[in-house]
């Protein structure tokens, strides 16, 4: 076993499985993507230290605990069609792809999306499809979506991405306040939003403290 397969196997088992992440699927994801490969290479020394990696132009690699937690919220079926927004470098969508049918990768940095097409590609991994947009508007072209993930703290849900959601469907981001991200401090909570009669339900989860994803504040459009 190399060692990033140890420290890949320490990080499910002391990392992700003590909090409250129990979905197999999920640990065995984790188990098999490199996270290393997803991260510059400067950062691979740190790649499965329980923290957030600067993947440079103020976008991040979230921890891999809050990727569990969110997904784990967010019930997956076999049959979901995924939308992944900021996806930065591709891990979160890889790990997705384990366990979904189709992923559709949201991502506006051109060179974050070239280097999620080429680690995809090297994996081959052909049940994400990597698209180029303004993470706000979400990616209409393909929805409804069952499931919506956001990646980094956002003060607002824009009303675009909610109604992108199929009935039924479950979306999953962090939730700061205002003020919060005005002072680039992305302590928040992880909030489940389910689509029902095309109403929307707010659950929170849990306190979690994630850096800032750009654009989503409420002084945008789109607010709900």
């Amino acid at each position: 076993m190399s060692a990033f397969e140890k420290a890949r196997k320490n990080m499910v088992e002391c990392q992700v499985m003590p909090n409250k992440v129990t979905d197999e699927r999920i640990l065995n994801a984790m188990l098999k993507i490199p996270r290393e490969e997803f991260v510059p290479k400067s950062e691979q020394s740190h790649a499965y230290l329980d923290e957030d990696i600067c993947l440079g132009g103020n976008r991040f690699l979230e921890e891999p605990v809050i990727l569990a937690r969110m997904i784990e919220i967010a019930k997956l079926q076999e049959d979901d069609l995924v939308l992944d927004i900021g996806s930065t470098t591709g891990y979160s969508s890889a790990i997705l792809s384990e366990i979904v049918a189709t992923v559709v990768s949201v991502e506006k940095d051109k060179k974050l999306l070239e280097l999620s097409e080429q680690k995809l590609r090297e994996l081959d991994i052909c049940n994400v499809a990597i698209m180029e947009s303004e993470l706000i508007n979400g990616y209409q072209e393909q929805a409804p979506y069952d499931v919506i993930f956001i990646h980094g703290a956002v003060s607002i849900i824009p009303k675009e991405i909610l109604n992108q959601l199929a009935e039924n469907g479950r979306l999953v981001a962090v939730l700061v306040s205002q003020d919060n991200l005005d002072r680039n401090t992305g302590l928040g909570r992880i909030v489940l939003v389910e689509k029902e009669e095309k109403d929307f339900k707010y659950t929170d989860i849990c306190d979690v403290s994630t850096p800032v994803l750009e654009g989503f504040s409420e002084n945008k459009k789109f607010v709900f």
